[in-house]
């Protein structure tokens, strides 16, 4: 996720990002746009949800259990945010 990181997954993950998200890029904007929500601090995450069988992307505000229940984080991005809106 770096301006020069790894690139675009390959394999199980990049076919599931192709498939939930249209694409990498898709996913890339919506995962920093739910990080850019965050207000205070807290986290923007990539998460598995089994029963519904697909990838989540989350925004995680404080600290706290905003999560979706059953979901496993698989990344997460830890932010702080001192925007006051």
């Amino acid at each position: 996720m770096a301006p020069k990181g790894g690139g675009t997954p390959s394999g199980d993950l990049g076919e599931r990002i192709t498939k939930d998200f249209g694409g990498f890029d898709k996913f890339r904007a919506h995962f920093s746009q739910a990080a850019v929500t965050v207000e205070g601090n807290g986290w923007g995450v990539l998460a598995w949800h089994p029963m519904a069988g697909r990838l989540l992307v989350l925004a995680s505000m404080n600290h706290q259990n905003q999560g979706v229940h059953g979901s496993i984080p698989l990344l997460m991005l830890d932010v702080w945010s001192t925007r006051t809106t």
